[in-house]
């Protein structure tokens, strides 16, 4: 019996379940039993694959990215199939409580503050009406284990130096107050300081846009993730950076319901490898490219 409350055997489960998307979706494509195509281009569309060689989606394309980017659960990977045709497009799109938005740019970064422990990851800065949104995005790196950082790789604070909801949630989280299990409070604070400093002028807001399985109700860890997020929503709430979170499915739904042809295309696309089960794969079939289920009562 599988334990599903170990994040470990929870983020193999997520795993499996993306590699059988991959390989519904793109079934030439051979996937090995850790979840990782041959090359890197196998785990893209191939003109995104293009755009991101001829750096088309910015100029951060290197070997690293190549390196880290063949995994099914890769972030980065995700981010680009989702949001590089709309700047190879210039659609505008909405997210949240955003709308009438443009992505400016990609923009990479790591995670833990040490550059490519970890994948590099890519956020997606965009403008609107509502000034400026920064998009973090992740697949399932809230289910591996998190490496201490803040002292030795953050900014340590001090109650002197504590002047929004944000910097006072910092704290809280160094001196031992604040614990969050799976939600990475710490990068997500250090983002927004940085956007807040970059820009002290303008309207900001900070949005993570996190990946869940269709059958999330089988694991207690999916549950626990969504209320660290609302405790932590309340916590930085007026702040100088707004903050939202929502799923990659409840972006997807609301994209589908714009009518916009070329959108609709791209949420399918995405449906058919991304929305996925890690468990729950009996009595299920893809009808129009999207799963479904035949009763199951968990999703």
């Amino acid at each position: 019996m599988q334990d599903l409350s170990d994040p470990t055997v929870v983020k193999e489960a997520c795993t499996r379940g993306l590699r059988w998307g991959l390989d519904h979706a793109w079934p030439e494509v051979e996937v090995d039993h850790y979840g990782n195509v041959g090359r890197v281009d196998e785990n893209l569309p191939p003109y995104m694959h293009w755009a991101c060689e001829e750096r088309e989606l910015g100029p951060w394309w290197d070997d690293d990215f190549e390196k880290y980017m063949r995994s099914v659960r890769s972030s980065t990977a995700l981010t680009i199939n989702c949001f590089g045709p709309l700047i190879m497009s210039g659609l505008g799109f909405s997210i949240g409580s955003h709308r009438k938005l443009h992505v400016e740019s990609l923009e990479p970064r790591t995670r833990n503050g040490l550059e490519y422990a970890d994948e590099p990851h890519l956020d997606v800065v965009a403008c609107g009406p509502g000034g400026l949104v920064v998009i973090d995005p992740t697949c399932i790196d809230y289910l591996a284990p998190k490496r201490p950082r803040i002292t030795e790789h953050g900014e340590t604070l001090t109650a002197e130096g504590v002047t929004n909801a944000w910097a006072a949630e910092m704290l809280r989280i160094q001196n031992g107050e604040q614990n969050y299990r799976l939600l990475d409070a710490e990068h997500l604070i250090e983002r927004a300081l940085s956007v807040s400093r970059s820009n002290p002028d303008e309207p900001a807001t900070l949005i993570y846009l996190y990946w869940e399985p269709m059958d999330e109700g089988l694991s207690q860890l999916f549950r626990e993730h969504r209320q660290e997020i609302v405790k932590f929503a309340k916590r930085v709430a007026g702040g100088p950076v707004q903050f939202e979170a929502l799923s990659w499915f409840d972006l997807w739904n609301d994209w589908a319901e714009t009518g916009d042809p070329l959108l609709q295309r791209q949420v399918a696309e995405l449906r058919a490898r991304y929305e996925v089960p890690a468990w729950a794969w009996e009595g299920v079939s893809w009808v129009d490219g999207r799963l479904t289920n035949s009763g199951l009562e968990d999703w």
